[in-house]
């Protein structure tokens, strides 16, 4: 049992560190360390997200878990680590950042006298309130082996996922909106000399890149003489697929490159049907760029049609909007400002830090 320190810790478990997690826990753990919050991170150490770990605060400190093995020998593994994390007097909330982290938890934590602190769940897109749901009610009740049922405190990062997460626990679920950095907003745009559409996507999802080559090839003809800019990470497949259709691949990390990668567009496009919260979408929102995205509850929860962006129901449908916005500039401006306006009423990080404290109720549960 470690010694206790003073105020005490919050441990956060995160499993693999997608781009969905690093989204919200970035920020939140930052939030939480201004505040005087110590905190320790348990994931794995999976190489094609290492770059991101130097990004979190100096202060908050993460435990890695060895990438190795078979799936269930890794998760065997986080769990002896989570539950060395937590075998401490000095523990005041631990935080569950998707799925199998509960599952982890549950195990981590069997054969354990229960502890009075409170645990909060954030999906981040997981599946477990999707195909997964019939298994996510009993996954919920087996942490409370560990711990007391009423320290369930449910947080989701966009308004659908909350609606799914209480009617599947029957619970008030606090919204926190995972936050867009200062550097967008703060982004002077400029549109490129001919019409340039800028996406993007997540590493783990590769039927991104699948559609904006389609995109691309329907709409990089001689008429409309479109161009296309991909910015962030992406496989080397996909990465060789975009380049064959012409779309410009720009593989940046760095919060400041992505903005500025951003300036010269003259829309962006969301193609897929995210899972979590769409971040890149609320990026260009914040950056005043139109967006055009398909119609999901995800899209839906960030974007007003007409408004602030274009929902379309089908790729047919968004090829048609992407060339009425092409042709009408008053239009891109029109739209491209209003979705500022909602992304600073939002996505702002002071806004972020306030609902995060908030739902953790930082000055009862984890004081200074």
């Amino acid at each position: 049992m470690e010694p206790a320190s003073q105020g005490g810790v919050a441990v956060h478990l995160a499993g693999r560190m997608t781009d969905l997690v690093f989204g919200f826990l970035r920020p939140a753990t930052a939030a939480l360390a201004a505040s005087g919050v110590k905190q320790v991170i348990v994931l794995i150490d999976a190489p094609e997200y290492r770059h991101l770990l130097p990004q979190f605060d100096s202060a908050v400190q993460l435990v890695l878990s060895p990438d190795e093995g078979s799936a269930w020998r890794r998760w065997q593994r986080l769990a002896q680590v989570f539950r060395g994390a937590t075998e401490r007097d000095d523990l005041r909330a631990v935080h569950l950042h998707g799925f199998v982290p509960l599952l982890v938890c549950a195990c981590a934590m069997s054969g354990r006298a229960r502890r009075e602190v409170p645990v909060y769940y954030s999906p981040h897109g997981s599946k477990a309130l999707g195909a997964l749901r019939v298994v996510t009610r009993p996954a919920l009740w087996a942490t409370r082996t560990a711990f007391l049922p009423s320290a369930e405190r449910p947080i989701a990062s966009v308004s659908a996922e909350a609606s799914s997460l209480k009617s599947l626990l029957g619970q008030p679920v606090a919204v926190v909106e995972t936050p867009v950095d200062a550097a967008f907003f703060a982004l002077e745009r400029r549109e490129a000399d001919t019409p340039l559409v800028v996406t993007s996507g997540r590493i783990e999802s590769p039927r991104s890149a699948e559609l904006v080559v389609q995109m691309a090839v329907l709409l990089g003809g001689e008429e409309l003489r479109l161009s296309f800019d991909w910015i962030g990470p992406v496989d080397a497949v996909s990465a060789m697929r975009l380049k064959a259709a012409g779309v410009g691949v720009h593989a940046v990390t760095a919060i400041d490159e992505r903005a500025q990668r951003l300036g010269p567009g003259w829309l962006y496009v969301a193609h897929g049907r995210s899972r979590g919260f769409p971040l890149h979408l609320a990026e260009a929102m914040a950056a005043g760029l139109p967006c055009v995205a398909i119609d999901s509850p995800m899209h839906r929860s960030l974007l007003r049609h007409g408004d602030t962006g274009m929902l379309c129901s089908d790729g047919e449908d968004m090829l048609r909007q992407v060339a009425r916005l092409v042709d009408d500039r008053d239009l891109r401006g029109t739209m491209g400002r209003a979705a500022r306006r909602e992304a600073e009423q939002r996505f702002v990080q002071a806004r972020f830090r306030d609902e995060l404290l908030a739902a953790y109720d930082v000055e009862r549960q984890l004081p200074a």
